[in-house]
């Protein structure tokens, strides 16, 4: 559950970019056509729910994943939000009240995500119990309506007129309305009808219920609301011409009502914005070609530029400048790449050669259980002459531990035995050690100590990587190879 809120929140916080895109646009785009509105929160609805997106250089999210999954098992939590200043703020403060401390058996951050993603499922289950009340209090008062045509009814026991189904909408009216008032409010919900409103609108609701814990989708949601509103007065003023501006007006002030909460159902004539509904109807003109073209274009850019995720950094600078250290610095490069070839071409003979003493030392120190011995330690203890031998190769035998853990199921004795190596190795190295207390398999220790080095790449360059986490960066090097 923790993974599902933490790619939840990850996924509201880059649609909220996209948010303040549309908020922004709303009001430069002022004298578009309102269905634009509409057309830009649906990118925002796209955001919320596709589980993935294409990277782009033209994208302006600053991060595909401010929280990376890998902050719950790692030593220094911190965010990576892509704004450089909003790290350094954030990150020592993050790091400081959640690094694990020595001993303890759950890192802070798993449990405080854990309680999060209980009271998010908690908020979830209200919203949903909220819209089932409002559903069935709306179909108690409609259950006496009377029909006037096919899909047309009048009730008693409603103030304002709206629309009330998803599979088989129907309009219904107080039966205070009548005259040239409910012919007005008539073709206002037959038009939201055509526009398939009573779809878009419950979808944003089941959007908002998800994404509750965020006050910008709220926003999102309430201005979706006003917007679908102001959309569809456009369309009913367009259909039926300058001439009845003003006594369509009259309809919206006469059904208007006072919300204070916001409905999950049904499409209420006169329900939000009223104010700015009767001066947009008012203030209606025929949009310019040219206005537009304008909007249909902004549609376009805010699609690509929000919709796309930032194109993450190259590594190649890193893998070339660690080969020509291989071979010596030099300002020729071919003569350094022919150097690199003919150096991997001679040591391939000799790694083969010590990956195959590792092998048979890890083999022999991994034997066959024997009746007294129980833990890892005690095997390393009988076999200590070829334990040491084996952290002695040092970075040879980090490497080929490294590969082996990368193929997975390494949750045996041998798995054991290759995490002792390792940290032992990386003591020697002046790297600090992972906290040994929460893994119980060398391969659940290996899963944390690649998302902490992973997680370290992102923070540190090369240079500051390979000096005070000299394991890790050969980890990070191994990935690279095996990548390309």
């Amino acid at each position: 559950m923790e993974v599902v809120f933490l790619n939840l929140l990850n996924r509201s916080i880059t649609a909220g970019w996209l948010i303040l895109a549309v908020s922004v646009l709303r009001v430069i785009l002022k004298k578009a056509p309102k269905t634009i509105r509409c057309v830009l929160w649906a990118l925002v609805g796209v955001r919320l729910i596709c589980p993935f997106s294409f990277e782009s250089v033209l994208s302006l999210i600053p991060s595909a994943e401010t929280i990376p999954q890998e902050i719950l098992y790692v030593q220094e939590p911190a965010i990576e939000s892509g704004v450089s200043t909003l790290n350094q703020v954030i990150n020592p403060i993050i790091s400081k009240s959640f690094a694990p401390n020595e001993g303890d058996s759950v890192n802070p951050l798993q449990t405080v995500v854990y309680i999060s993603s209980v009271i998010w499922l908690v908020g979830l289950l209200a919203m949903i119990i909220y819209a089932g009340v409002s559903f069935l209090r709306i179909h108690g008062k409609v259950a006496a309506s009377m029909q006037l045509t096919d899909n047309i009814f009048i009730c008693d026991y409603i103030d304002t007129p709206f629309i009330f189904g998803i599979l088989r909408p129907g309009i219904y009216l107080p039966s205070v309305l009548v005259g040239e008032k409910a012919v007005y409010v008539i073709a206002h919900e037959k038009a939201h009808l055509k526009r398939h409103d009573h779809w878009w609108k419950p979808l944003g609701f089941v959007l908002l219920s998800v994404y509750w814990f965020n006050p910008v989708i709220w926003v999102a949601y309430i201005l979706l609301c006003r917007d679908i509103e102001l959309a569809c007065d456009e369309r009913v003023v367009r259909e039926l011409g300058e001439s009845d501006k003003k006594a369509y007006s009259d309809a919206l002030l006469f059904c208007s009502v006072s919300r204070k909460m916001i409905a999950a159902c049904p499409l209420a004539f006169g329900e939000v914005g009223v104010k700015e509904r009767v001066r947009s109807v008012l203030n209606y003109k025929k949009p310019t070609f040219w206005m537009l073209a304008v909007a249909a274009g902004a549609c376009i850019i805010v699609a690509v530029c929000f919709l796309t995720n930032p194109k993450k950094e190259e590594q190649g600078e890193n893998i070339s400048v660690m080969s020509e250290e291989m071979v010596g610095e030099t300002d020729d490069t071919d003569a350094a790449a022919e150097d690199i070839n003919a150096v991997e071409d001679s040591d391939t003979v000799q790694t083969e050669s010590i990956d195959a003493e590792i092998a048979e030392l890890l083999d022999t120190i991994a034997a066959p259980p024997e009746p007294y011995m129980s833990a890892p330690g005690d095997y390393i203890a009988l076999y200590r002459d070829e334990y040491d031998k084996l952290t002695e190769y040092g970075e040879f035998t980090l490497r080929y531990c490294f590969t082996q853990f990368l193929m997975g199921e390494q949750t045996d004795l041998r798995g054991h035995i290759m995490k002792s190596a390792c940290e032992d190795i990386m003591e020697s190295l002046g790297e600090p050690r992972l906290e040994d207390s929460v893994f119980a398999t060398g391969q659940d220790w290996f899963d944390a100590f690649r998302a902490n080095a992973e997680s370290l790449e992102r923070r540190y360059d090369r240079e500051e990587l390979e000096k005070n986490y000299p394991a890790s960066w050969q980890l990070i090097q191994t990935l690279q190879k095996i990548r390309q």
